[in-house]
């Protein structure tokens, strides 16, 4: 059968001399690898460009059931990135939403709300003429909603420590290691109102918070693993803000 699809490329692996394996987010399908021949071939060198990391794009797919890769009958690039390519910082967040991204969605039917937040704030990186410093902060947290255990803010004056385990802020010290601080529990409260903007005072701080969105990310999806474009943005943001 058949689908008419947008989808997000999240890894392309090469399969052979001229093939590669592409694992994509679809809008209409969820989670889907496909197989696409002849990439290397002189006649469709321009395929390449189309599976960088979190292209966008527009496809014709056949959908056979059971099968683990499917094949795809077009491919096009529904909105090719402007700015993205040539802004370093940018790129860096790309590369690091695509790793969260990747370790995040799992084996699952479509989920278009999903698929279309994720969408949208791709496109929004790559059109914002904004501070981006805190944008992977914000999606991270964000992100969350549509994974299964956005935090609860049940932060205040009292409620200064938020447990990791329980998703949650809390008035005591929790009975494990695993919460943040009240400076970063005060952080993420703002995150969780959307207010990104001006939160951190310098880098580290900002670094800081974002180790521990990390742990909480790898005690709720399986199998998350360590995050190897961590470093990079550390040190890209850390010597330029």
């Amino acid at each position: 059968m058949l689908h008419c699809t947008r989808a997000i490329v999240l890894k392309t692996v090469k399969y052979s001399e001229t093939s590669v394996i592409v694992r994509m987010f679809t809008e209409a399908l969820g989670l889907r690898t496909y197989i696409i021949k002849g990439v290397f071939g002189k006649k469709k060198n321009g395929t390449r460009t189309l599976l960088q990391s979190l292209s966008l794009l527009d496809l014709v797919v056949y959908e056979k059931p059971g099968a683990g890769l499917q094949n795809i009958k077009e491919i096009s690039i529904a909105h090719p990135y402007t700015s993205i390519p040539f802004d370093a910082h940018k790129s860096a967040i790309l590369m690091f939403l695509n790793e969260i991204i990747y370790k995040s969605i799992g084996e699952q039917e479509s989920d278009g709300a999903m698929f279309r937040f994720i969408y949208n704030q791709l496109l929004a990186l790559d059109q914002t003429a904004s501070e981006i410093a805190d944008f992977h902060l914000s999606f991270i947290i964000r992100f969350t909603k549509y994974l299964g255990f956005l935090p609860r803010n049940t932060y205040s004056e009292h409620n200064a420590y938020f447990d990791m385990q329980e998703g949650e802020f809390v008035n005591v010290l929790p009975l494990h290691t695993n919460f943040m601080n009240p400076q970063h529990s005060y952080q993420l409260n703002m995150l969780l109102q959307e207010s990104p903007h001006k939160i951190f005072q310098n880098a580290s701080r900002r670094n800081a918070l974002l180790e521990k969105i990390i742990i909480y990310y790898s005690l709720h999806v399986p199998a998350f693993g360590e995050v190897r474009s961590l470093p990079v943005l550390h040190q890209l943001f850390t010597t330029t803000t």
